[in-house]
């Protein structure tokens, strides 16, 4: 099992494909892990409706997909001063243990959090929620961050309570040079969406 240890974490990872890197930030909220990008649970008994990257993307990039600090397989220390450097350093880290340099990022619903199972105080729980949840925007950037972004974005925009269609338009408008699929959830979109996140990649691939 590939496992990345540092100073106070182990970090699952799998490694699949070979070509230009992408990091994988899993969907699931608190619980962001290697196995929801693809399988099936109560709420989707016929398959989660969004793309597997790792076999979807696997035969032209190397995707690297991993559970995130206290997710899933990996497990970490939690202090009140973490929030979403701690877990920025731990993407850095293990491409640095990959000796990857340049690397697309992917991810879906909120990527860089992380589930407690550990015995923590309520007092580093209620500091650490407040650095990771204590804006009103997408948590881990400002709006103006957003908006003198020129990094090339590819969306598509969440449409729920947990994914609010409003934080989606606002980005689309702020950011400089984004790109947004509407339809993009559920079987008869998975298809296109494939294609279009290939052609996304395919145009901004260093060379």
């Amino acid at each position: 099992m590939p496992t990345l240890k540092s100073a106070d974490a182990e970090i699952y990872y799998e490694v699949h494909g070979a070509g230009f890197p992408i990091l994988l930030y899993a969907p699931g909220g608190l619980k962001s892990e290697v196995g929801m990008w693809g399988g099936v649970s109560p709420a989707y008994p016929n398959g989660f409706p969004w793309m597997d990257p790792r076999e979807a993307l696997s035969d032209k990039y190397t995707v690297i997909a991993m559970d995130q600090r206290n997710a899933g397989r990996s497990t970490a220390d939690v202090k009140a001063d973490h929030g979403w450097h701690t877990f920025a350093g731990d993407h850095l880290a293990l491409m640095d243990h990959l000796g990857i340099k340049k690397f697309h990022v992917m991810g879906g619903c909120i990527g860089g959090s992380y589930c407690f199972e550990a015995s923590i105080s309520q007092e580093t729980i209620d500091s650490f929620g407040s650095n990771m949840f204590g804006s009103d925007f997408v948590f881990s950037v400002t709006r103006e961050f957003v908006k003198g972004c020129r990094t090339p974005l590819y969306l598509q925009p969440g449409t729920d309570k947990p994914h609010p269609a409003h934080t989606s338009t606002e980005i689309a408008e702020l950011a400089p040079n984004v790109e947004v699929q509407k339809d993009w959830r559920g079987p008869e979109f998975l298809q296109e969406s494939i294609r279009r996140v290939h052609d996304f990649l395919a145009r901004n691939t260093p060379k």
